[in-house]
């Protein structure tokens, strides 16, 4: 379902080129009225959401690799404070995206180097958010 109008925008997509090559980078804001529990779990939810349509776009294989990076609000001055940066090569989207019923909550676990706040780490075993 899209946004309603006048929704501020969650994500931003950025495509990169410097020394190291040319990449796609991602950076959506997680909700900060979900719990840690909550956040654990949906932000795999959309991490893979992202990927997969990062994918399905068959964007140029020389956009490698794909970095996501997640946001909270700073909780003392509100400012967008990254809490996660995840490395995907394209390789490995192939990969995991050709699996018949990949599980969403595994996929950190795909991402070289990942750099995760520690509340976020463990991986959550259900995709229920009760």
């Amino acid at each position: 379902m899209p946004p309603t109008p006048g929704t501020p925008k969650r994500v931003a997509t950025q495509f990169v080129s410097d020394d190291s090559g040319e990449k796609v980078r991602v950076t959506w804001k997680l909700d900060p009225t979900l719990t840690v529990e909550e956040q654990r779990v949906q932000s795999r939810l959309e991490a893979f959401t992202l990927l997969q349509t990062i994918q399905s776009a068959k964007l140029s294989t020389d956009f490698d690799p794909v970095v996501l990076r997640a946001t909270l609000p700073d909780p003392e001055t509100g400012d967008p404070q990254r809490i996660m940066r995840l490395v995907y090569a394209r390789a490995t989207l192939d990969s995991i995206f050709s699996t018949p019923k990949f599980d969403p909550l595994t996929i950190f676990t795909f991402a070289n180097p990942s750099d995760i706040d520690p509340d976020l780490a463990p991986t959550p075993t259900t995709t229920s958010t009760t």
